[in-house]
């Protein structure tokens, strides 16, 4: 893992002072004598899926059986996905909006906030799953969407569609990470973005700023 991803939640707070202060605190904690951080050591890192099923662990007492379960496994830091919409409903793809943490575009609940706390108490570290790059045809208007020539969205894999990096969906992320930053994670697994050609206007624009002339269609 890129250290400065999994650096993220410490040196950054996204406007937070509360986080900035315990962030700080963490890294130095974080440290051994000889200046490496935890994330430069070995870990075993547990990855898991629900399955689209949501997770029935949502009261503290439970959550904290389940985190001493890990921890005994031998497990000390996780992979947590925080929106399990992807495998749920017949389209394929992220809806955007079922996310377990406090955020400004759509939140269900704050499962995030539960565990947090009580995953960091038994030292586990807590790496954030957070996709963005397949998402629903309805979870963002057409200027989100990687276009091809014909202007029509592009179908990544099942049904869900690709997100462009350069149009509006960047600042959708920017405040996104903003939101999730604001949690004292220990970490973000970024899955995506896309790098596949994209005709969309942001992406014409660029190109054409960058060669004088319009994108060819092959």
């Amino acid at each position: 893992m890129d250290r400065r991803l999994a650096a993220v939640a410490d040196e950054r707070s996204f406007g937070n002072p509360g986080f900035t202060r315990s962030g700080r605190q963490r890294m130095s904690e974080q440290l051994r004598n000889d200046g490496t951080a935890w994330w430069g050591r070995h870990v075993t890192i547990l990855a898991h899926l629900y399955l689209g099923d949501t997770p029935t662990e949502a009261d503290a007492r439970t959550i904290g059986e389940l985190v001493k379960w890990k921890r005994s496994m031998g497990f000390d830091a996780e992979h947590l996905i925080v929106n399990l919409s992807m495998e749920q409903g017949a389209e394929g793809g992220d809806d955007s909006r079922a996310y377990r943490f406090k955020n400004r575009w759509g939140c269900i609940d704050d499962y995030l906030g539960v565990y947090l706390p009580i995953a960091h108490e038994h030292g586990l570290r807590v790496i954030v799953y957070f996709n963005c790059h397949w998402f629903r045809s309805t979870a963002f208007g057409e200027d989100h969407f990687v276009l091809d020539p014909a202007g029509k969205a592009v179908i990544f894999y099942g049904s869900g569609l690709g997100v462009c990096p350069r149009g509006p969906f960047r600042e959708w992320s920017r405040r996104m990470a903003e939101d999730l930053g604001s949690y004292p994670i220990d970490g973000v697994f970024l899955d995506g973005p896309s790098q596949h050609r994209c005709f969309c206007a942001a992406c014409r624009a660029e190109f054409r700023a960058c060669h004088g002339r319009q994108m060819p269609a092959s």
